[in-house]
């Protein structure tokens, strides 16, 4: 007998191959049947009128520390990810001296605003090495399966302690040598890779670039070298467009090494695709001809892009940063007493007394959001300047006003990186284009971009039939699998793990983002859900049912294989 039976459902098997009618046996954590199943089963689930693909993986998060206290790894989990990567930017929690955590945990918090008190109070440090954290990882109970990088910045630190800040300080023979025995450790623990990070926004604490920045490309290749023998990925936060002249001399470079660790030690690279406005609308399709370019002559290298214009968002829920003693005072206030405050008019105007200059450059930069705008497409319409005008108003006094209406849940929204719709269109549109970087776990005050696998799914797979179903499911799968050395994950076949969706797709959607207090130290971020998923299940035991949590922590440490 086997354990489920999922009957009458549309298989997208992940491998790109054309869906098919069909029904999958799965006894234990495996699929053990694929096709037509007589045989009867403990459970059977009936996906008529539902697609029937691999689990999701979402390919670049910063869950490190969250995973040791929320087991379900929210909100991937609501998004059909059975998978998430994690170790990523160059930013790990290992390898730590014993005496190291409170920098790191510092470093974490000042590139990924991740709460340095629910860290200490949640992470038990009880490792060193980071061979030791995923050992700790793999002990944790998780409701989705885990994969890690080593961070590049981490296994400075730990080397050159507080000289490898010094952007002029590069590792000597020896110390290069203890930084690739780091890596050796890492892999041989069941690492994915290094990861580092290049750009310049990636700061510490006291507002420099984290270790590991201004890196030589000798240091770099040391890591190339270890991969090369061992098996793993790069993972790359790139320098892209910052401090470019106008021939962007300074991109192509940072292309070029990234491609010749690739061609020289045989290993696979992805880097982060980063576009802002000011770097002109075609910056992009040149970043991808150049990688074209690249991989002409042997490299394995792939760039990763959300599948949704990047959104940072704002309210009476979280903060508003607007500079004034009086939206200081708001802004420090408990959420709960907030609302008290914008019902005295003498506050409310001292809300909207603020300078001309910093009036307008808000109004110009921030969106309203809402149930309307799920698509996250900003529109002219929704522009504060354009409501503020439409309604003979300040800027100020239509933002105070759209909170009060909504008793504080009017949110705002402002761009982040990749902030083009037609930007990404195109970047998906590539064929060797990761979906990914939704950062799950980073930025959680100002951003809850996790929903990149529904987004996918729902607006370039359905809405706009820029990816066929099978090419955007084979992105989220078997083509992430694939490249980041998961085996037997990622296929609707026998022998594979039984990570598996069924999705109403005709009614996937996004819900609004939330903001909740469920950190620990009662530390708040968004969160966002979905509708549509009507199972997930993970190692052959149902996670999600009609979009809701079962309990089920029956993921696991998954480990590199080549």
């Amino acid at each position: 007998m086997l354990d489920i039976i999922i009957r009458n459902g549309k298989i997208v098997d992940g491998t790109g191959s054309p869906a098919f009618m069909g029904e999958i046996g799965i006894r234990g954590d495996r699929i053990v049947e694929v096709g037509r199943i007589t045989e009867s089963a403990v459970r059977e689930i009936d996906a008529t009128d539902r697609i029937v693909t691999p689990g999701f993986v979402d390919t670049h998060t910063h869950l490190d520390a969250q995973l040791f206290w929320d087991p379900y790894a929210s909100p991937v989990c609501w998004h059909g990810s059975t998978t998430a990567l994690i170790g990523n930017c160059s930013v790990t929690y290992a390898p730590v001296r014993p005496n190291g955590k409170d920098h790191l945990s510092g470093v974490l918090e000042s590139v990924e605003q991740i709460s340095v008190e629910s860290v200490n109070a949640a992470l038990p440090f009880n490792w060193e090495s980071f061979s030791e954290y995923l050992t700790a990882i793999d002990n944790t109970p998780k409701g989705i399966n885990m994969a890690a990088f080593m961070g590049h910045a981490a296994a400075r630190v730990y080397v050159m302690g507080d000289e490898a800040i010094d952007p002029k300080r590069h590792p000597d023979d020896k110390e290069k040598k203890e930084l690739q025995a780091l890596l050796v450790d890492a892999l041989e623990g069941g690492a994915l890779g290094v990861s580092t990070s290049r750009t310049y926004t990636h700061m510490d604490p006291q507002g420099r670039p984290i270790p590991g920045t201004y890196a030589v490309e000798d240091e770099l290749r040391a890591f190339g070298e270890v991969l090369g023998k061992h098996g793993g990925i790069f993972q790359c936060a790139a320098r892209l467009g910052e401090g470019d002249d106008a021939n962007h001399t300074g991109t192509q470079e940072e292309l070029t090494w990234l491609s010749d660790i690739s061609i020289d030690f045989d290993i696979p690279v992805v880097f982060s695709l980063f576009t802002g406005l000011d770097h002109g609308p075609h910056y992009h399709r040149m970043i991808l001809g150049w990688a074209d370019e690249h991989r002409a002559r042997g490299a394995n290298i792939r760039p990763m892009q959300n599948s949704r214009v990047g959104t940072n968002l704002f309210g009476a829920m979280n903060f508003l940063g607007v500079r004034s003693a009086a939206w200081a005072q708001f802004n420090q206030t408990p959420p709960s007493e907030r609302m008290s405050l914008l019902e005295n008019d003498d506050f409310c105007a001292a809300l909207t007394n603020i300078s001309e200059e910093a009036e307008a450059n808000f109004a110009a930069r921030f969106w309203t959001f809402d149930e309307r705008n799920l698509d996250y497409r900003r529109r002219d319409e929704d522009l504060i300047a354009n409501i503020a005008k439409a309604n003979n108003e300040r800027p100020m006094q239509t933002v105070v006003r759209l909170m009060k209406e909504t008793a504080g849940q009017q949110i705002f929204v402002s761009g982040s990186n990749n902030g083009v719709y037609e930007n990404i269109k195109d970047i998906l549109s590539y064929e060797h284009t990761i979906p990914g970087l939704g950062d799950s776990g980073a930025h959680v005050k100002v951003m809850t971009d996790a929903n990149l696998t529904t987004y996918l799914m729902s607006h370039w797979v359905r809405d706009t039939g820029l990816l066929t179903l099978e090419n955007g499911v084979h992105r989220l799968t078997a083509g992430a699998t694939d490249f980041f050395g998961l085996k037997d994950r990622g296929r609707l076949v026998p022998g594979q793990f039984a990570d598996v969706n069924v999705i109403d797709l005709d009614n996937l959607a996004s819900e609004m983002p939330e903001y909740v207090y469920d950190y620990p130290c009662n530390a708040g971020r968004w969160t966002q859900r979905a509708r549509g998923y009507d199972f997930t299940i993970c190692n052959g035991r149902v996670m999600i049912e009609d979009d809701k949590h079962t309990g089920s922590v029956n993921g696991r440490l998954l480990r590199y294989q080549q």
